[in-house]
């Protein structure tokens, strides 16, 4: 099993243009991506990301999805 790590998600809004930096929990690049693709925009509610930039952040605490892996989480 893989340590998890933490990254640095820099995602825009498709919806409404906001511009969003989280700290997520992940094993990889892919899983971080794909962990913020379920996050909720804080500006107009829906998860639609376009992932900008994903950084390698360690010593880092991280945002970590619900353990019920709901498909909506913020």
């Amino acid at each position: 099993m893989k340590a998890e790590k933490c990254f640095k998600v820099t995602a825009v809004c498709r919806r409404c243009t906001h511009r969003q930096v989280m700290l997520v929990g992940a094993d990889d690049k892919l899983e971080a991506e794909l962990t913020t693709a379920r996050a909720i925009c804080r500006a107009c509610g829906p998860p639609r990301w376009d992932i900008r930039k994903v950084e390698d952040m360690e010593g880092e605490e991280c945002d970590k999805p619900p353990a019920d892996d709901a498909i909506r989480w913020q």
